[in-house]
This record gives C-alpha cells, structure tokens and sequence, in this order.
C-alpha cells in the first residue's frame, strides 16, 4: 500500500517507464548479427582453450545450424 502522499511521485515513475518502453532501442546500441561462421569460430576458440567439452561444442553447433 501506498500513501496518497506519494501518488504524484508514483504517477511520475510510471509515465517514465512507459515512456522507455514506448521508445524505440537505438540503432547504435543493438549489437551486430554475427555471422554463422564467426559465432562457429568462437565456439571452436572455447572448445580448443577446454572452456566446452566436445559435447558441448557438438550441441551448440547443432543449434546454430539448424
């Protein structure tokens, strides 16, 4: 519950996050796609340093290619 008091505030704090919502993402902020090979390429780089065993590797490949 909250006070009568502080139903401006509240009413501020809810038009603004409505107001982000609403806009739209800037360009300049959305990462670039990468490319099915580059995201292979790193996934081989993981693999080969033992940060993903083989299976792992095998399993994310598979999702990528698919």
């Amino acid at each position: 519950m909250f006070a009568a008091k502080s139903a401006a505030d509240f009413a501020t704090i809810r038009d603004q996050i409505q107001t982000m919502i609403a806009a739209p993402e800037p360009v300049a902020s959305r990462p670039a796609p990468a490319s099915v090979a580059e995201e292979l390429m790193k996934l081989a780089s993981l693999r080969d340093a033992g940060v993903l065993t083989e299976d792992e590797f095998a399993v994310q490949k598979a999702r990528l290619l698919s």
